[in-house]
Protein backbone atom coordinates (compact mmCIF):
# COMPACT_ATOMS: atom_id res chain seq x y z
CA UNK A 1 0.00 0.00 0.00
CA UNK A 2 2.93 2.62 0.76
CA UNK A 3 3.89 2.33 -2.97
CA UNK A 4 0.43 3.51 -4.27
CA UNK A 5 1.57 7.01 -3.93
CA UNK A 6 4.65 8.93 -5.23
CA UNK A 7 4.16 12.47 -5.13
CA UNK A 8 2.27 14.49 -2.53
CA UNK A 9 -1.56 15.36 -4.42
CA UNK A 10 -1.04 19.00 -2.38
CA UNK A 11 2.33 20.05 -2.99
CA UNK A 12 3.38 17.70 -5.87
CA UNK A 13 6.56 17.10 -4.23
CA UNK A 14 7.90 13.25 -3.82
CA UNK A 15 7.78 13.54 -0.19
CA UNK A 16 5.25 11.25 0.56
CA UNK A 17 5.76 8.76 3.43
CA UNK A 18 3.58 6.07 5.02
CA UNK A 19 3.01 6.35 7.81
CA UNK A 20 2.12 3.48 10.93
CA UNK A 21 0.26 1.39 7.97
CA UNK A 22 -2.18 4.55 8.36
CA UNK A 23 -1.83 7.42 6.64
CA UNK A 24 0.40 9.38 3.98
CA UNK A 25 1.87 12.56 5.12
CA UNK A 26 4.13 14.74 3.43
CA UNK A 27 7.60 16.03 4.62
CA UNK A 28 7.16 18.98 2.63
CA UNK A 29 3.94 20.60 3.33
CA UNK A 30 2.74 18.41 5.77
CA UNK A 31 -0.58 17.26 4.27
CA UNK A 32 -1.75 14.17 5.62
CA UNK A 33 -4.12 11.78 3.80
CA UNK A 34 -5.35 8.91 6.11
CA UNK A 35 -6.65 5.41 4.53
CA UNK A 36 -9.50 4.55 6.55
CA UNK A 37 -10.76 1.20 7.00
CA UNK A 38 -14.00 1.12 4.27
CA UNK A 39 -17.24 -0.93 5.82
CA UNK A 40 -19.44 -3.26 4.17
CA UNK A 41 -22.67 -4.96 4.98
CA UNK A 42 -23.71 -8.19 3.61
CA UNK A 43 -27.14 -10.56 4.54
CA UNK A 44 -26.97 -14.11 5.82
CA UNK A 45 -30.67 -14.62 4.15
CA UNK A 46 -32.08 -17.72 4.96
CA UNK A 47 -34.50 -19.28 2.73
CA UNK A 48 -36.37 -22.35 4.06
CA UNK A 49 -34.56 -24.18 5.75
CA UNK A 50 -31.32 -22.98 3.30
CA UNK A 51 -28.62 -20.05 3.29
CA UNK A 52 -28.83 -18.09 0.41
CA UNK A 53 -24.59 -17.80 -1.46
CA UNK A 54 -23.67 -15.77 -4.61
CA UNK A 55 -21.27 -16.14 -7.18
CA UNK A 56 -19.32 -13.58 -7.92
CA UNK A 57 -19.52 -12.12 -11.32
CA UNK A 58 -16.25 -10.01 -10.92
CA UNK A 59 -13.04 -9.76 -9.33
CA UNK A 60 -11.58 -9.73 -6.60
CA UNK A 61 -12.52 -13.64 -6.34
CA UNK A 62 -14.60 -14.08 -9.23
CA UNK A 63 -16.59 -17.31 -9.16
CA UNK A 64 -16.40 -17.76 -5.65
CA UNK A 65 -19.07 -17.76 -3.43
CA UNK A 66 -20.23 -14.99 -1.25
CA UNK A 67 -23.31 -13.18 0.50
CA UNK A 68 -25.88 -10.82 -0.69
CA UNK A 69 -23.80 -7.70 0.54
CA UNK A 70 -21.34 -4.43 -0.66
CA UNK A 71 -20.12 -1.05 0.48
CA UNK A 72 -21.79 1.02 3.02
CA UNK A 73 -22.65 4.30 1.15
CA UNK A 74 -20.94 7.55 3.49
CA UNK A 75 -24.80 8.45 3.80
CA UNK A 76 -26.42 5.16 5.24
CA UNK A 77 -26.38 3.05 7.60
CA UNK A 78 -25.28 -0.23 8.12
CA UNK A 79 -28.73 -1.79 8.51
CA UNK A 80 -29.98 -0.01 5.08
CA UNK A 81 -26.55 -1.30 3.28
CA UNK A 82 -27.44 -4.35 3.98
CA UNK A 83 -31.36 -4.30 2.63
CA UNK A 84 -29.89 -2.21 -0.01
CA UNK A 85 -27.44 -4.39 -1.70
CA UNK A 86 -29.37 -7.69 -0.69
CA UNK A 87 -32.50 -6.26 -3.30
CA UNK A 88 -29.88 -4.90 -5.65
CA UNK A 89 -27.88 -8.34 -6.10
CA UNK A 90 -31.29 -10.50 -6.06
CA UNK A 91 -34.29 -8.80 -6.05
CA UNK A 92 -35.38 -10.20 -2.42
CA UNK A 93 -37.01 -7.87 -0.10
CA UNK A 94 -35.71 -8.85 3.50
CA UNK A 95 -37.57 -9.09 6.82
CA UNK A 96 -36.41 -9.71 10.59
CA UNK A 97 -32.88 -8.37 9.88
CA UNK A 98 -30.56 -8.74 13.02
CA UNK A 99 -27.25 -7.94 13.36
CA UNK A 100 -24.91 -10.91 13.98
CA UNK A 101 -21.14 -9.36 13.91
CA UNK A 102 -18.45 -8.05 11.92
CA UNK A 103 -15.20 -9.14 10.96
CA UNK A 104 -12.24 -7.77 9.16
CA UNK A 105 -10.85 -8.22 5.72
CA UNK A 106 -8.90 -7.54 3.08
CA UNK A 107 -10.45 -6.69 -0.37
CA UNK A 108 -8.38 -6.33 -3.06
CA UNK A 109 -9.24 -4.07 -6.43
CA UNK A 110 -7.61 -2.79 -9.06
CA UNK A 111 -4.63 -2.91 -7.10
CA UNK A 112 -5.27 -1.31 -4.11
CA UNK A 113 -5.58 -3.08 -0.76
CA UNK A 114 -8.55 -2.30 1.37
CA UNK A 115 -8.86 -3.05 5.12
CA UNK A 116 -12.42 -3.43 5.43
CA UNK A 117 -15.39 -4.13 8.30
CA UNK A 118 -17.88 -6.19 7.03
CA UNK A 119 -21.18 -5.75 9.42
CA UNK A 120 -23.06 -8.76 8.89
CA UNK A 121 -27.08 -9.20 9.50
CA UNK A 122 -29.25 -12.16 9.84
CA UNK A 123 -32.69 -12.07 7.50
CA UNK A 124 -35.63 -13.72 6.35
CA UNK A 125 -37.73 -13.35 2.93
CA UNK A 126 -41.65 -14.15 2.24
CA UNK A 127 -40.05 -14.44 -1.65
CA UNK A 128 -39.88 -17.67 -3.20
CA UNK A 129 -37.00 -18.95 -5.38
CA UNK A 130 -39.12 -18.02 -8.72
CA UNK A 131 -38.73 -14.37 -7.23
CA UNK A 132 -34.92 -14.30 -7.55
CA UNK A 133 -33.38 -11.51 -10.02
CA UNK A 134 -29.86 -11.79 -9.84
CA UNK A 135 -27.98 -8.44 -10.77
CA UNK A 136 -25.64 -9.74 -13.80
CA UNK A 137 -23.00 -6.91 -13.01
CA UNK A 138 -22.40 -8.52 -9.43
CA UNK A 139 -23.52 -12.27 -9.31
CA UNK A 140 -23.67 -15.00 -12.11
CA UNK A 141 -25.43 -17.52 -9.85
CA UNK A 142 -26.91 -18.46 -6.26
CA UNK A 143 -26.60 -21.67 -4.24
CA UNK A 144 -28.77 -22.39 -1.52
CA UNK A 145 -27.12 -24.56 1.44
CA UNK A 146 -28.08 -26.14 4.13
CA UNK A 147 -26.03 -25.19 7.21
CA UNK A 148 -23.56 -28.83 6.41
CA UNK A 149 -23.70 -28.38 2.77
CA UNK A 150 -21.80 -25.47 3.01
CA UNK A 151 -18.37 -25.64 1.05
CA UNK A 152 -16.21 -23.70 2.96
CA UNK A 153 -13.68 -23.72 0.41
CA UNK A 154 -15.54 -21.81 -1.96
CA UNK A 155 -16.25 -18.97 -0.03
CA UNK A 156 -14.77 -15.81 -1.37
CA UNK A 157 -13.78 -13.82 1.70
CA UNK A 158 -12.55 -14.31 5.57
CA UNK A 159 -15.11 -12.29 6.83
CA UNK A 160 -17.67 -13.76 5.48
CA UNK A 161 -16.61 -17.48 6.24
CA UNK A 162 -16.13 -16.11 10.02
CA UNK A 163 -20.10 -14.84 9.55
CA UNK A 164 -21.44 -18.38 8.21
CA UNK A 165 -19.33 -20.52 10.99
CA UNK A 166 -20.79 -17.45 13.85
CA UNK A 167 -24.63 -18.36 11.96
CA UNK A 168 -23.92 -22.03 12.48
CA UNK A 169 -23.33 -21.64 16.05
CA UNK A 170 -26.25 -19.49 16.98
CA UNK A 171 -28.77 -21.55 14.77
CA UNK A 172 -27.28 -24.93 16.60
CA UNK A 173 -28.09 -23.49 20.43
Amino acid sequence: MHRLFEFCPSCGKKSWRFIDNKYWQCEACSVVLYHNVACSASVLLQIDDTLLFLARSKEPAIGLLSLPGGFIDSDERAEEAAIRECREETGLPVRDLCYLGSWPNQYHYCGVLYNTCDFFFTAQTDASLSDIHLDPDECSGYVLAKSDEIDFSRIAFSSVRHAVEAWMEMRSR
